[in-house]
């Protein structure tokens, strides 16, 4: 992997992170177009990069005085967002390594299946409620899990959740902001833990540039936190417009990229 090569994935991954359409199949896709191989080194990147979102994330929710309000009319808030997490927590003590499944067809199925999700629940459910109970932030968690199968999308999937369990779409968003944090930082760990503590003994084998490393994660956070912040205005807008159409847009977005990543493997 080369500079350019990196700065075009962490823009990708900043733009789309936070979008409900799945980042690591769009990455997976590009480590596939430029011929990147998937090892420890490319997928500590990938983890990484999100370094750049996750303070976008935050400095949006803390800035816009976001969590503020939300607590102001929810105390319970963090005590939720830590029940959300229970599940996908107990998943990555389970896995001993995280892995990340690169076949194409599974790919383009969870892309083709979250963009239905997203179509239907975004359309036609129309009544919500304005607070996550604990049982609704359980439900979220669980959900939260299946995005370790990539192109269904972490924040797809528990806003998809949310949805069909009836809450606000804006405060969903907000609560998959959130989740984010955590969620991606956990993740960052667990693969820092699985390439230090247990595959030590493989960094060398794999010409694990510790410097180059280093390099390429500097560059694609810094591109990550500007195009996360775009992203993060844009949705900004339509939540302050009331307008949710966007998730369907992304849900039809979701199937079209799956007919073509099939008909492009099929040809291939």
């Amino acid at each position: 992997m080369n500079i350019i090569q990196a700065s075009l994935i962490a823009i990708i991954e900043g733009v789309i992170e936070i979008l409900p359409v799945s980042s690591t199949a769009h990455i997976i896709l590009m480590y596939k177009i430029f011929n990147i191989k998937h090892d420890d080194f490319s997928h500590l990147f990938l983890l990484s990069i999100q370094i750049g979102s996750i303070i976008a994330i935050i400095h949006y929710l803390f800035n816009k005085n976001i969590i503020q309000n939300i607590t102001n009319n929810d105390v319970n808030f963090y005590k939720k967002i830590i029940i959300s997490l229970i599940p996908i927590i107990i998943t990555g003590l389970l896995i001993k390594k995280i892995i990340i499944i690169t076949n194409i067809i599974i790919i383009s199925l969870m892309l083709l299946l979250g963009g239905v999700l997203l179509i239907i629940s975004n359309k036609y459910i129309k009544t919500y409620k304005k607070k996550i109970t604990y049982y609704n932030a359980i439900l979220i968690g669980i959900s939260q899990c299946l995005s370790i199968l990539p192109g269904l999308s972490r924040s797809g999937i528990t806003i998809t959740a949310g949805i069909l369990q009836y809450i606000k779409k804006d405060l969903l968003i907000y609560y998959s902001f959130c989740l984010a944090v955590p969620t991606s930082i956990g993740a960052l760990s667990k693969k820092i833990y699985d390439i230090i503590i247990i595959h030590n003994n493989n960094m060398h084998t794999q010409n694990f540039n510790l410097l180059k490393l280093f390099i390429l994660i500097t560059i694609g956070s810094i591109l990550s936190f500007f195009t996360s912040k775009i992203t993060i205005k844009y949705i900004n807008q339509k939540i302050k417009k009331n307008n949710f159409y966007f998730i369907t847009y992304l849900g039809y977005y979701r199937i079209i990229l799956s007919i073509i990543i099939t008909i492009i493997h099929l040809i291939n």
